[in-house]
């Protein structure tokens, strides 16, 4: 898929000069740091619900992880 947007001349540079010394294409950089970042997020994501299930119960650490995996599993395709 292809899309216009807008980014400042020195962020446009600094990508450029991080795919070029990668010597991947700035599409193929622009992806992967997107993917990155949403790795990021969903880590951020979990990490937030095991926190409010811990909030929430004052369930000792490991039950808590224990809950959050299983719940995460059963929204996994399998």
């Amino acid at each position: 898929m292809k899309m216009t947007i807008s980014v400042p001349d020195d962020v446009i540079a600094a990508i450029d000069s991080q795919s070029e010394r990668l010597v991947i294409s700035r599409s193929a950089y622009l992806t992967t740091i997107a993917r990155l970042h949403l790795r990021g997020l969903s880590d951020a994501e979990c990490t937030a619900q095991i926190n409010e299930l811990l909030e929430k119960t004052k369930m000792p650490l490991a039950p808590a992880v224990r809950e959050v995996t299983r719940r995460t599993m059963k929204k996994s395709e399998w």
